[in-house]
């Protein structure tokens, strides 16, 4: 009986433990990222590479700059805090077609998302990669694009 119980602890720790490490990024969808925004109501953008018009070309032209960016999602929504405080919850998400796009940009994007964290502080700030997707923002935006669960 001690062994049985034994085996299933462990094997509840390995679930867990894989529960939390496949599910700490937005989600993969950027249609299901951005709607997941809109429902918990932020102010949410899509940008996609190709949507052509005269806003195209120069969304196209931006999007060259980074290589194998696919796809962009911004929002953003204002918040009334404990003390009374206003402050704001924001997510950029940047979709990549492989990793190694992303992991190409990474420091590229650094320079941005230090610009967009002067507001928010170290401890609800997230600056990640996760396979082909890179995000940051305040921890609550991150949940409401979709995680599961943020570090």
């Amino acid at each position: 009986m001690k062994k049985l119980t034994k085996i299933i602890a462990v094997l509840l720790l390995a679930v867990s433990c894989l529960t939390l490490l496949t599910a700490c990024a937005p989600s993969s969808d950027p249609d299901k990222a951005h709607q997941s925004l809109r429902d918990a109501g932020y102010s949410s953008t899509k940008t996609e590479k190709g949507n052509g018009g005269i806003l195209g070309g120069i969304v196209d032209a931006i999007f060259s700059l980074v290589d194998g960016l696919e796809c962009t999602v911004t929002a953003s929504k204002t918040v009334e805090t404990d003390d009374g405080e206003k402050k704001t919850e924001y997510v950029k998400i940047y979709y990549f077609e492989s990793a190694d796009d992303a992991s190409d940009a990474w420091e590229k994007i650094q320079d941005e998302e230090e610009n967009d964290k002067e507001d928010a502080s170290d401890s609800d700030w997230v600056f990640k990669k996760s396979g082909t997707i890179i995000y940051y923002g305040t921890k609550a935006a991150i949940k409401a694009a979709g995680a599961l669960f943020v570090f």
